[in-house]
């Protein structure tokens, strides 16, 4: 089964030496999504993020997805710890090219389109329903280039459309409140994080929801 792979390492020639172990991983993995209840999660604006990375913030994980993001640290204890920018639920939408820094102007310019932008959002409310994930095998961090998709259904169950807890809503608005601090500059022209990072040749696996490939009509507002 090829979407073993995808659970147990980034490298699908290892998987051979493993193929036991990943088949158990893979019916671990189904098992934990399918014990989630279906949820919503809300758009919540547009930001600069360090290194000049125009990033979509949600509005914050919602119970559901926190008791699985719970569940799979102690299920796969070998994990490695969560990097700051996905402790807060985002979508990466566009990086500076290689050799590129954002100057005070530019960015300046970014934060008010990204203001423009996030009253029209706001205004439209849009509540977009999760009923999968999807567990990716990827060849660049982009997931632009994939090795391997392997879809995975959330309980059949009614939807949780509890809203996120205070400190999840605070966290994902404390990183909107960083980016117009004055001196945030330091912080949007960082070295990094640019076109070459995400579409160079990078293997690794993660566990995503692919809104973008989604066909609902709010799912395609944003895509």
């Amino acid at each position: 089964k090829k979407a073993s792979c995808v659970l147990l390492t980034a490298y699908p020639q290892r998987m051979t030496k493993r193929r036991l172990e990943a088949e158990v991983s893979e019916k671990e993995l189904s098992d934990i999504a399918q014990a989630c209840q279906p949820f919503i999660v809300e758009p919540a604006g547009y930001v600069v993020a360090w290194s000049g990375v125009l990033t979509l913030r949600f509005a914050g994980f919602p119970p559901a997805l926190v008791c699985l993001k719970a569940t799979l640290e102690e299920s796969f204890r070998g994990l490695p710890s969560e990097n700051p920018g996905s402790r807060w639920p985002k979508s990466t939408l566009a990086a500076l090219r290689d050799g590129q820094r954002l100057d005070p102007s530019q960015l300046g310019t970014l934060t008010s389109l990204c203001a423009e932008a996030c009253a029209r959002l706001q205004k439209q409310a849009l509540q977009l329903h999760v009923n999968h994930l999807s567990a990716v095998l990827y060849e660049c961090r982009s997931l632009e280039r994939r090795l391997l998709t392997a879809r995975l259904a959330l309980q059949e169950s009614a939807r949780d459309e509890s809203p996120p807890a205070p400190e999840q809503v605070e966290c994902s608005k404390k990183v909107e409140k960083e980016t117009l601090e004055e001196g945030y500059w330091l912080q949007a022209s960082r070295d990094g994080n640019r076109e070459t990072h995400y579409r160079c040749c990078a293997n690794g696996s993660t566990l995503v929801w692919d809104f973008g490939r989604e066909q609902s009509k709010q799912c395609q507002i944003l895509a």
